[in-house]
């Protein structure tokens, strides 16, 4: 899509863009680009990221003490929550809690080193933290599992077994 984007000034480029992206509701099942589909794989791009991120702490301790590497993906989340935007990725929301849990385990390991130093929560972590604290706001307001009806994918919370299937009595 981006190759056929004109050279030049900002106003032709979208003009262009506008022209491009497909009408219409882009979550019914006959869209032209499937957007929960769509989604899925940016953020699990995202999550990669900052999974190596908190592994490469112990290498370098300065990502803890600076927030700049943190804020790009603290963003990102945030807008996923603001926008309530519901991707279908398979293992999103396992790969999601895994990476709460780490970002959440390196408060722990800065408390154990900050007992000798006796300073202030860096800024590092502040921003991990708050980073986790999107993860999981944006993670409740996701829908638990899509429910499959015939050939269409609804989001949404499973039916209860009480009202998913008629029993013959």
């Amino acid at each position: 899509m981006v190759s056929g984007a004109p050279s030049g000034h900002w106003g032709r480029k979208l003009q262009w863009l506008h022209s491009s992206v497909p009408r219409g509701d882009l979550t019914s099942a006959s869209a032209a680009l499937h957007l929960h589909e769509a989604l899925g794989p940016p953020i699990m791009l995202r999550l990669g990221q900052l999974q190596d991120l908190t592994q490469n702490v112990c290498v370098d301790t300065e990502l803890l003490a600076r927030r700049q590497r943190w804020v790009s993906h603290g963003l990102f989340f945030e807008l996923l929550r603001q926008y309530k935007a519901v991707p279908h990725a398979p293992g999103l929301r396992e790969r999601a809690a895994q990476v709460v849990r780490s970002l959440r385990e390196l408060s722990p390991q800065q408390q154990q080193q900050q007992e000798k130093t006796l300073s202030n929560t860096p800024a590092g972590i502040r921003t991990a933290l708050a980073i986790a604290a999107d993860i999981e706001a944006w993670l409740l307001d996701l829908p638990t599992e899509p429910v499959v009806s015939d050939s269409v994918v609804v989001m949404g919370p499973s039916l209860p077994s009480a009202l998913a299937a008629p029993t013959a009595d």
